[in-house]
């Protein structure tokens, strides 16, 4: 699995800010139109997209994130917040990627399976005609004949990130999809490796949740305990969130984001 976003800031003015915020990791790729992260495929797409909402709303920029494997693709434009997704190829594909992307556990994959279809709009040509609006926004540059044809074309999930690029006006970007589903920058990527929570914590707020659970919905108690759990929940994911960031921010900004120079025709390397 492969994770990517483009964005038209600048590599400096990028690697500053999010190490500032301390968002990452990710290895920051200076291209003709702007900048291209990528991702550990260790990273949650919900990470990547967080870095991704993050950067747009600070910078008031746009974007736009890329996850795919193989088989399947999802792609998602960004204009100071992130869209829902457009999808490349069969049904179970995407499920699977998507499965795969935010590492779910039984039940995100049991949601996926029984509720996925539901959002699936991609055959509707209002659907399409809106996420042509959409890719038009964060790519103002964008082929609107191609970017159509690949939007009807979208059982076919074989490659088609590279042809995305392209179609959005960003050939370079694409260039570096194709090397990267080369491997020319595993060996980088591996060494850029998410903040993890000690898996004792991370289990324990997954029970905490599922208690905090029955007792707002199914056992009857005064209000103000509900309010209680409530609180601790919300207190529990903001320092979870905050241990993980905080890993990052107390790095070496060129440890955690660091800049791989791509002349033309080069590849990233290792």
């Amino acid at each position: 699995m492969r994770m990517l976003i483009w964005t038209p800031l600048n590599a400096a003015e990028l690697q500053l800010s999010m190490h500032g915020a301390s968002l990452g990791p990710a290895a920051l790729i200076p291209v003709q139109s702007g900048t291209v992260l990528l991702f550990s495929p260790r990273s949650r797409q919900l990470d990547a997209l967080g870095v991704v909402v993050k950067v747009c709303k600070t910078a008031g920029t746009r974007a736009v994130a890329a996850v795919w494997n193989s088989d399947a693709a999802i792609v998602y434009p960004a204009v100071g917040r992130v869209s829902r997704a457009w999808t490349w190829g069969t049904a179970e594909q995407v499920r699977r990627l998507g499965v795969d992307a935010n590492q779910h556990g039984w039940f995100g994959r049991w949601f996926q399976r029984a509720f996925g279809r539901f959002f699936d709009h991609r055959g509707q040509e209002k659907a399409r005609a809106v996420y042509l609006e959409r890719f038009a926004e964060a790519a103002p540059q964008v082929d609107r004949d191609a970017v159509a044809a690949l939007l009807r074309d979208h059982h076919d999930g074989v490659e088609v990130v590279p042809r995305v690029f392209a179609a959005l006006g960003l050939p370079e970007v694409a260039q570096v999809c194709e090397l990267v589903d080369e491997g020319r920058a595993d060996t980088r990527l591996e060494q850029l490796a998410p903040p993890r929570l000690p898996w004792w914590l991370e289990r324990g707020y997954l029970w905490f949740c599922l208690l905090a659970l029955v007792v707002l919905v199914v056992v009857t108690t005064p209000l103000w305990v509900k309010l209680v759990l409530l609180a601790l929940l919300l207190s529990f994911f903001a320092v979870g969130a905050a241990m993980r960031r905080v890993v990052v921010g107390r790095k070496p900004v060129n440890t955690v984001l660091p800049v791989i120079p791509v002349t033309q025709g080069a590849a990233p390397t290792d």
